[in-house]
């Protein structure tokens, strides 16, 4: 068995995908544009990425479901 149950599997596969989770919404530079923009970028990229056909929810609430 390579987990001892399905958290430590759940906790291993989050945390792989962190890394290119956290980038997705970065919105660059610090101080790049105003905070206003810095939010408004947030909220596009993630309707962009919501959008690819390989999308399938956002792993974490999944998770969290999951654990329920």
């Amino acid at each position: 068995m390579l987990f001892a149950g399905t958290g430590e599997a759940l906790a291993a596969n989050l945390e792989r995908r962190l890394p290119a989770d956290e980038a997705v919404p970065a919105p660059g530079a610090q101080g790049a544009g105003t905070p206003r923009e810095r939010i408004v970028h947030v909220f596009e990229r993630l309707e962009k990425v919501s959008a690819e056909p390989a999308y399938q929810g956002c792993p974490y609430l999944a998770a969290w479901l999951c654990r329920r």
